[in-house]
């Protein structure tokens, strides 16, 4: 099928890995879990520290942040993927427009491979839902996410080359 679109699959299989190494143990290495172990080894960084914002200028972006963005300058991608190895509700997908037939076939597809779909997932505040499993950048357009502490970041996802 990409042949027909002239289509190209580009994968960058871990852009922190210190981070990986940090959630190692929570993700599931057995069937089930407990939720003790779960919360002991639960990592992700603070809002400031995640490589996909882009510190709102003056702001200079983490490495990884930089190098995600030189990434997207040259291969100029017409849709991005973030896949994360566990959510606790399940699976969800989030799009930065309406995309007709999305919901339908993410919904679709995770039905037929039996991936549970998160409900009401709880990333991109302010998002809007299109439950189950499914957030839509309003407008199209993010204004920039702030945080408690006053960090205001745009998304890696919304880089223009």
């Amino acid at each position: 099928m990409l042949e027909l679109l002239d289509g190209t699959w580009h994968f960058l299989l871990c852009r922190v890995p210190d981070g990986a190494h940090l959630a190692h143990g929570w993700q599931p290495e057995k069937p089930e879990p407990s939720l003790t172990e779960c919360h002991r080894h639960f990592y992700r960084p603070a809002f400031a520290r995640q490589p996909e914002s882009l510190p709102v200028p003056p702001g200079e972006p983490l490495p990884e942040s930089a190098a995600l963005v030189r990434l997207l300058d040259e291969l100029r991608p017409v849709a991005q993927f973030t896949l994360h190895g566990i959510e606790f509700g399940g699976a969800f997908v989030m799009t930065t427009r309406e995309a007709p037939g999305a919901a339908d076939a993410f919904r679709g597809t995770a039905a037929h491979l039996r991936v549970p779909v998160d409900r009401h997932p709880v990333d991109g505040p302010g998002w809007r839902l299109d439950p189950p499993g499914v957030l839509v950048l309003p407008d199209g357009h993010g204004e920039g996410e702030r945080d408690p502490s006053g960090f205001v970041a745009d998304s890696t996802w919304l880089h223009r080359s």
